[in-house]
């Protein structure tokens, strides 16, 4: 099975100079591409860091974006260009996010038994605090209800981090909607249109990734860091 890793970055080369770096312990990688949302002033640090890690891998494409349209659309064209070469697997990752070592190889593990595969996502501060970020389901009333799910189970919606999306998936669903969305929400829609096609999503529970935890963030931090975004679109 060949995996491509897919991660869009933005103005900030320490992050994912640590993100590449946990790439390199995860086995079962044979591909990584960079798109690059940053400003001017960071392009040079990013494309720097790229250029250090990607000699580790059969394929490795940066992309720079012309300008920042968010990271639903830099997932988007990260999608694309692997589907286009013939990858089985893309793997989504956040640039302030890393993987634990095996976090791959367990998710490969249960390939047969579903069409996206989730990681465990703890607090990248708090190792030990599993994240609500981790999975999400229904309730009655069609709400999505996240929980910090320590079980593997199968789910409902899941947070682009870790994420392993097959190529039936890109075949049927495509690919995240970069034009109705701009930073937050693509990946519950990406979800939402999978399990209309019937494809099953699985938490895997020994597989683990982490990612600071959104939940802790204050509705006006999370508005901020949109905003912040929009303003390089403009």
């Amino acid at each position: 099975m060949q995996v491509c890793a897919v991660t869009v970055a933005y103005n900030n080369p320490t992050q994912l100079e640590r993100l590449l770096s946990s790439l390199q312990t995860q086995d079962g990688l044979n591909g990584l591409i960079v798109v690059d949302n940053s400003r001017h002033v960071c392009v040079s640090e990013i494309e720097a860091t790229f250029r250090t890690h990607s000699g580790s891998y059969p394929f490795a494409n940066y992309l720079r974006a012309e300008e920042n349209t968010g990271s639903a659309s830099g997932f988007s064209r990260g999608m694309k260009i692997a589907h286009e070469k013939g990858f089985d697997w893309v793997w989504f990752l956040d640039q302030d996010g890393t993987v634990a070592l095996g976090c791959l190889a367990s998710l490969l593990q249960n390939a047969g038994s579903a069409d996206i595969l989730c990681p465990t996502i703890v607090d990248i501060d708090c190792p030990s605090v599993v994240s609500p970020q981790s999975g999400a389901t229904q309730n009655f009333w069609g709400r999505l209800v996240w929980r910090a799910f320590t079980e593997s189970r199968n789910i409902s919606f899941f947070g682009t981090h870790g994420a392993l999306i097959s190529k039936k998936v890109l075949n049927r669903v495509g690919y995240y909607d970069g034009r109705h969305f701009f930073v937050g929400s693509e990946d519950s829609d990406y979800a939402f249109r999978s399990i209309y096609e019937d494809m099953i999503i699985r938490l895997v529970s020994e597989a683990e990734a982490r990612h600071p935890n959104i939940f802790c963030r204050s509705s006006e931090k999370r508005t901020d860091l949109v905003n912040e975004d929009r303003k390089s679109v403009v």
